[in-house]
């Protein structure tokens, strides 16, 4: 998973001079405990070749509905299309079985070099073509 992390990391992080990478293993895997996180792997026979994770949370303007929002994902570059497609679909189907989430949000890094926005153009036509719509835009400022 590392290995992955760091890739992913490189690949589109745009603070990367401000944060580097200090992966803490042990509040994902408590907060999925608690059920305040899901994630969810992609595999080749035992090699792990992506991963998305999505943090869970009821909505509060809305009762008894949970949404998540995706935190991080990544398909190792030989994977990405047709399996990219495939592990989120594998998310939606276990945010809804597991955890009873009935929105989901998928994020998408922006900015960081031409091929970034590539893929994020990329990105979020495969999300469109999932079904999914433009929700709101997020703006960062390091203090």
């Amino acid at each position: 998973f590392l290995d992955l992390a760091q890739d992913n990391y490189a690949e589109v992080e745009v603070f990367q001079e401000r944060f580097p990478l200090d992966v803490a293993l042990a509040a994902y895997q408590m907060a999925e405990r608690r059920g305040e996180l899901k994630s969810i792997g992609a595999w080749d026979q035992d090699e792990l070749v992506g991963y998305a994770s999505y943090t869970v949370q009821p909505a509060a303007q809305h009762q008894g509905e949970f949404w998540a929002t995706n935190r991080v994902a990544y398909m190792s570059p030989a994977y990405r299309g047709y399996d990219s497609r495939v592990l989120l679909d594998e998310a939606e189907r276990l945010l809804k079985a597991d955890l009873g989430v009935s929105l989901v949000v998928q994020a998408v890094k922006e900015g960081h070099s031409t091929e970034t926005e590539r893929r994020a153009r990329l990105l979020g036509e495969l999300l469109v073509r999932s079904g999914y719509r433009p929700y709101e835009r997020h703006y960062a400022k390091v203090l």
